[in-house]
């Protein structure tokens, strides 16, 4: 193998380990991704039930999620009962 293709291999390589590295972190950091299964939910989750009340608000439903949930304009009607 000579000179110019262990360098593209070389870049090749560390390109693609740091893509991955880059992914896990992004899952970590933002639960985003392949990988953000590995996002701790709990800060997240506790936030909601501090500031709405699971004992007082029963019959209530939160929502949260992506931005683009304000699109859903039949909400009402797909969510009865």
């Amino acid at each position: 193998m000579n000179r110019l293709h262990r360098g593209l291999l070389t870049a090749a390589a560390a390109f693609a380990v740091s893509s991955l590295i880059g992914l896990v972190e992004t899952g970590k950091r933002i639960g985003w991704g392949p990988f953000g299964y590995l996002y701790d939910w709990d800060e997240e989750t506790d936030k909601i039930t501090d500031k709405f009340d699971p004992e007082t608000g029963k019959k209530e439903i939160i929502f949260y999620g992506a931005s683009n949930f304000r699109l859903w304009k039949q909400m009402e009607e797909d969510l009865k009962e």
